[in-house]
């Protein structure tokens, strides 16, 4: 999936037949270094995953600000 979104944008066919080390090399070149798109959607599934489960307990005894506090807190722990 990862390499696949590369290749399109860079504007890479299938059909040219380029490896991925070819292509991890020129999407560095054309944005720099960059976390790998599977640790994003890891750590944005594991956000959503522990805000949710902030928000199940505290709902509704303790209000929308002690929750959007705790959300914070996943927020700064995972940077």
């Amino acid at each position: 999936m990862e390499m696949r979104c590369y290749r399109r944008l860079l504007g890479i066919s299938y059909k040219d037949h380029t490896t991925n080390e070819e292509v991890s090399r020129r999407i560095i070149n054309a944005i720099g270094p960059h976390v790998d798109l599977l640790t994003i959607v890891r750590q944005r599934k594991l956000k959503t995953e522990m805000v949710w489960a902030h928000y199940s307990f505290i709902w509704p005894c303790e209000g929308y600000r002690k929750w959007r506090q705790k959300e914070r807190e996943v927020e700064e722990t995972l940077g």
